[in-house]
């Protein structure tokens, strides 16, 4: 949360930190810049086996050893601003003084001086998170440029005038020098102040609410948490007389009911850090900021975190609550693919939850009937923080997360929404035209869910699914959540299942009673984006483009070693295969020609039949037997077919009509002539009766079909729209058992005309191309809907410039 800063003093350091051009941010950068490089050698000293415990400590994969060095980098970096902060900050609250970083004991390294240091703030002063020990910096040994290189920052530190700064510039100093891409190496995205305050809003009602983040990162949640409380308990009537709480006791009460997780020592220290000084009247290092992974806290352990007091040296501590009243997070953005240690955290986390949710914790762990995990090993890890999350959360209490909003449309979200739906009242989904990170490649929105045990309280409940459309409207987003329905409106939502409000430039509001919502539907197209042209389409005749009568989604083979199937030129220089094993291939979608006709191809797919002798064919042999021994093939179970490089001929994949798997601005649908085996790059439609090709090759080539393309695929973050096989199978076309033979024939004369025309990929469509237009008309016709053109063409134009926005914001 931003405080305007008032001081023309602070206002002066913070211009003088900040600049670009100051001698603050050069010292930093160059700091930065050695000391990564000094961290490469470094590193290749250390035994294997203790830096492979280290990556493990750290949750990175081995390979990613650029990833280790920032990590560790910003890390020592933070602990020197950190020490030289809190130097500052101990002078000036309590007149204690302690050594400098850069005044080094005679014969004594840069590196045991640092550890001595360190050691000091945690035993002597209870300051950790900060200065406890991590698995890195024990088993470094600095070169003679690195000691030189942080002692140098280490004294330009110490002439900075700290105890001018405000903590909320404290908090945002790294992420206001860190560059965007060293953000995305430390695998953290913060979330935007602005952001923060709404979540926060939104989320903390009362001034006793006790508040955990299982992500803490920074902590720019918990700072919007802790001044929201404040907020609160200075203007809540039932509590006039906290106006006369002393300061230090207030921020005492706050920080007891604030609590974080973080597994990165980086940013958790950044956390406590900035909480700590959040009032620097009444400095504390009582922060509850703990250093884990949320996913393995497990049941049989308390966690807590202690301090000192400064006058009277007594330890205190505190322990971390079983349930809170809130809990808040912007949770780590990770594919499942690369989810750390994922089978044992599926392993772990129903005994964690059933224990959590136990009547009493004096229960034994094997008398508690075990939970079902509800999300399968396909769910991305933000997914298992709002599974396990519930189980931290006091009944009633409200779940507020930020993350992507793909969950709302992809086959795994199907059990997280019907976990959600059996679990919450979904109080608000709340979508942002806009993407709410600078840098991230991912679409984000707001989930709000209240816990509600009652299943009668929750079916009940009407759901409001907001698009937020001007970021104007952001102070008004609680009243527009909170605000109560009307009866005339509930009415109209039970008879027609959902009622579109869109009256506000600001906001786009779908209400939606929540027993009537599907899981196996895709939530953004049916709830979040108000699609008129979807509610005319109810009585068109359609089928399922996956019919496998009429026509039937194919995805491409899935062999896991492509290279090795699908011979380049230089492949068979090198290797003249014999002719009679090779047919047209196409590898990826990258190679597919451009023309709506596919008669010519620049790549061969290997189709060895499996009774095949290779004694008989020299080239063949050679070219399989360098296959081997350049493991162009992955040796997994996977591969059920034998021998390995014998694919069966059902399995080889010749669509009638093809397309790429991500579009970018253009959509064309290819009509595969030249009967080319395709890779799982490029996605294909059989068409059963080759009568109605040109038909079919008509409809995917329309408006309509490039419609649905945006309402059932996936829009990444970089502007790209992807559609995979079962998204394809959600496609609906016209049956062309319905519809006159007049218009059959209309589509099939406007699609000739355009393969006449041929007209070349790199040229952009116009919404006045007479060809195209002429196509989507009939198209449109076979639907007895070409009235409904302009809404379609209007939707659709709004939903390609939404998606392309995204490319150049970011």
């Amino acid at each position: 949360m931003r405080s305007t800063v008032q001081d023309s003093s602070v206002t002066t350091v913070k211009q003088r930190v900040l600049s670009r051009d100051s001698g603050f941010s050069q010292i930093y950068a160059k700091t930065v810049m050695e000391t990564k490089q000094e961290y490469q050698k470094i590193f290749k000293t250390i035994p294997h086996e203790e830096l492979t415990s280290i990556f493990h400590i750290f949750g990175i994969e081995e390979k990613e050893i650029e990833l280790l060095i920032n990590q560790a980098t910003y890390l020592i970096l933070n602990k020197i601003f950190s020490y030289s902060m809190l130097r500052a900050q101990l002078q000036i609250q309590y007149g204690v003084s302690i050594p400098k970083l850069s005044s080094t004991e005679k014969n004594q390294s840069i590196h045991a001086h640092f550890s001595k240091l360190f050691q000091m703030m945690v035993t002597d002063f209870e300051f950790a998170p900060i200065f406890r020990a991590d698995a890195l910096f024990p088993a470094l040994v600095f070169t003679t440029l690195l000691a030189k290189t942080l002692q140098k920052f280490a004294i330009h530190l110490e002439g900075m005038e700290f105890t001018q700064i405000q903590h909320d510039f404290i908090a945002s100093f790294y992420e206001l020098l860190l560059p965007g891409k060293n953000k995305k190496l430390l695998g953290e995205i913060y979330t935007p102040p602005d952001l923060a305050e709404i979540m926060v809003k939104l989320a903390v009602q009362k001034e006793g609410d006790t508040v955990l983040d299982p992500a803490c990162g920074c902590g720019n949640l918990l700072r919007a948490s802790y001044q929201h409380l404040k907020q609160l308990q200075t203007t809540t009537p039932s509590l006039k007389s906290s106006l006369s709480i002393p300061s230090q006791d207030m921020h005492h009460q706050l920080l007891s009911q604030i609590w974080g997780v973080e597994i990165n020592p980086f940013p958790a220290q950044l956390a406590m850090l900035s909480l700590a000084m959040a009032d620097l009247s009444s400095f504390t290092n009582m922060v509850g900021i703990l250093m884990e992974d949320f996913l393995e806290l497990g049941p049989l352990r308390n966690y807590s975190v202690r301090t000192k007091n400064l006058q009277t040296g007594q330890v205190i501590s505190r322990d971390m609550p079983r349930k809170f009243d809130v809990i808040i997070a912007n949770p780590p953005y990770i594919k499942q693919e690369k989810i750390p240690r994922k089978k044992a955290m599926m392993k772990n986390l129903p005994v964690f939850a059933s224990y959590r949710q136990s009547s009493t914790q004096s229960q034994k762990l094997e008398d508690i009937p075990v939970a079902k995990l509800e999300l399968t090993g396909k769910t991305d890890y933000y997914g298992f923080f709002v599974w396990y999350s519930t189980y931290f959360l006091k009944s009633q209490g409200i779940l507020c997360f930020l993350i992507p909003n793909k969950w709302m449309d992809v086959k795994y979200g199907e059990k997280l929404k019907s976990f959600l739906k059996h679990e919450y009242k979904l109080l608000a989904l709340i979508g942002f035209v806009r993407n709410s990170f600078e840098h991230a490649q991912v679409s984000t929105m707001i989930l709000l869910a209240q816990k509600e045990p009652n299943p009668t309280k929750r079916n009940e409940h009407y759901i409001k699914f907001i698009q937020v459309q001007d970021p104007q409207g952001h102070d008004r987003l609680r009243s527009m959540v909170y605000s109560s329905i009307s009866k005339e409106v509930k009415t109209v939502v039970d008879s027609q299942g959902y009622e579109f409000q869109n009256d506000d430039p600001s906001f786009h509001v779908t209400i939606v009673k929540q027993e009537t919502i599907s899981p196996t539907k895709k939530w953004s197209y049916t709830y979040m984006y108000q699609s008129n042209f979807a509610r005319k389409l109810q009585d068109s005749p359609l089928i399922s483009l996956d019919t496998k009568i009429i026509t039937t989604v194919v995805g491409g083979i899935k062999t896991g070693a492509n290279a090795f199937f699908f011979l380049s030129k230089k492949d068979l220089e090198d290797f003249p295969v014999e002719p009679q094993f090779l047919r047209p291939g196409i590898r990826s979608g990258r190679t597919i020609p451009k023309s709506y006709l596919i008669t010519s191809n620049s790549e061969q797919f290997l189709a060895i039949p499996a009774e095949t002798s290779l004694l008989e064919y020299p080239n063949l042999a050679a070219y399989i037997s360098n296959g081997q021994k350049t493991h162009y093939y992955p040796q997994r179970p996977s591969l059920h077919w034998k021998p390995w490089y014998s694919i069966p001929p059902e399995k080889q994949d010749s669509p009638d009509i093809l397309f790429l798997r991500h579009i970018d601005r253009n959509f064309r649908a290819r009509w595969n002539l030249r009967q080319c085996i395709v890779a799982d790059g490029v996605r294909g439609i059989t068409v059963q009766n080759p009568d109605h090709l040109l038909f079919y090759l008509g409809v995917c080539n329309s408006l309509y079909f490039y419609w649905q393309a945006h309402i059932y695929g996936r829009w990444e973050g970089q502007g790209d729209l992807q559609l995979l096989v079962y998204e394809l199978r959600q496609f609906r076309i016209p049956d062309i058992r319905s519809i006159s033979k007049a218009k059959i024939t209309k589509v099939e004369q406007a699609m000739q005309a355009l393969i006449d025309f041929d007209v070349q990929v790199s040229v952009v469509k116009t919404d006045d191309d007479p060809l195209q237009q002429a196509l989507d008309l009939a198209v449109l016709d076979t639907l007895n809907l070409a009235a409904a053109y302009e809404v379609l063409k209007e939707e659709t134009h709004n939903l390609e410039s939404r998606r392309l926005s995204k490319k150049f914001q970011n």
